[in-house]
């Protein structure tokens, strides 16, 4: 909802392609097969461990991220993994100057009007508890993903809270013939394969399941981990958001 429009906004404007590396913008990744397609579509193939990864600091963990390597399943596999949304948020960073979140809410949220979905909600009581954890207790009102806790705004992979209009008011967009929040060319762009061997049932950012009727296409849908998730289908004009809630008023769900 946040990421991929804002790297479709940039793609678009002409300072950033598909095919671009990421070693251009990332000082420290040298692996120059990498490109915006494979992050975009989770067949970079970026793997490894990061010992003491949730104890590290914010730079310490950056620092870790790029020393991680390309494995086989690259350019082959489509693999899920935060660190491509990761990337993708630096890079977003490199280019415009602003962290990922802050060119979420300035690219996406205030232009969409979507005004109660928010990185910092102001009170975690409107928020939906995620997690009782044993390290940091019950989490509420703050991202759950421990790579986003420690990165903060820099996090393209997970933070964001919303509540249920304004999920409304974003897959009505996407289902538009507007230019929002992305255009209407890759509106369309999203409902095909988009990974290198087009074999994945992967778009950029979201993944593709087949529809039947009135004939055969596709819808985008993607999952959250707290058990969210989204399915558009703009052929049928329909969309199905499922979110998590309680008895409170505008409750707010994390997105990943």
């Amino acid at each position: 909802m946040g990421t991929v429009p804002v790297v479709l906004q940039l793609i678009e404007s002409g300072v950033l392609t598909l095919n671009d590396p990421i070693s251009q913008f990332l000082a420290g990744w040298s692996d120059r097969r990498v490109t915006i397609r494979h992050l975009l579509t989770h067949t970079s193939g970026i793997t490894g461990y990061i010992p003491r990864r949730d104890k590290l600091s914010a730079q310490e963990l950056h620092d870790a991220l790029l020393t991680l390597h390309v494995g086989p399943t690259f350019d082959k596999q489509m693999v899920y993994a935060d660190t491509n949304f990761i990337f993708l948020g630096w890079i977003v960073e490199a280019i415009t100057g602003l962290p990922i979140q802050k060119a979420i809410e300035q690219r996406v949220l205030t232009p969409l009007g979507m005004g109660h979905s928010t990185f910092q909600p102001t009170d975690p009581l409107t928020c939906v508890p995620t997690e009782l954890s044993s390290t940091r207790g019950l989490i509420r009102g703050v991202v759950h993903d421990p790579k986003a806790n420690v990165l903060k705004s820099r996090c393209g992979s997970a933070g964001l809270f919303a509540t249920r209009s304004d999920l409304v008011t974003f897959v009505q967009h996407m289902m538009s013939r507007d230019n929002r929040p992305i255009s209407t060319d890759f509106k369309q762009a999203l409902l095909k394969d988009q990974t290198p061997n087009q074999s994945a049932f992967r778009s950029f950012g979201w993944a593709l399941v087949p529809v039947q009727f009135p004939t055969p296409h596709y819808a985008i849908w993607h999952s959250g981990f707290t058990g969210t998730f989204i399915v558009i289908d703009p052929q049928n004009q329909q969309a199905w958001s499922f979110y998590r809630t309680e008895f409170t008023q505008r409750p707010r769900i994390p997105l990943s």
